[in-house]
């Protein structure tokens, strides 16, 4: 497993909570109308970190499927 995407699974995991947190506080200082489309920003933040997180876990069970012999014609 490359650590690269662990490490861009870690950054969109902080990334994403940190807005959630920043955008809760912001909804309760202001309000829902002045807050609603910031819930998109962080809904983006979680679906990187998804999207991210699955890459990863395809990759760790590419890595461990043996390879394959091709047939020769």
């Amino acid at each position: 497993m490359s650590k690269f995407h662990l490490y861009l699974e870690r950054f969109w995991l902080i990334v994403a909570s940190l807005l959630t947190i920043a955008v809760i506080v912001y909804l309760f200082q202001d309000g829902w109308n002045s807050t609603k489309y910031l819930f998109l920003i962080v809904g983006l933040a979680w679906g990187m970190f998804l999207f991210r997180r699955g890459v990863r876990k395809r990759m760790e069970k590419y890595a461990k499927q043996p390879p394959t012999k091709k047939k020769k014609k």
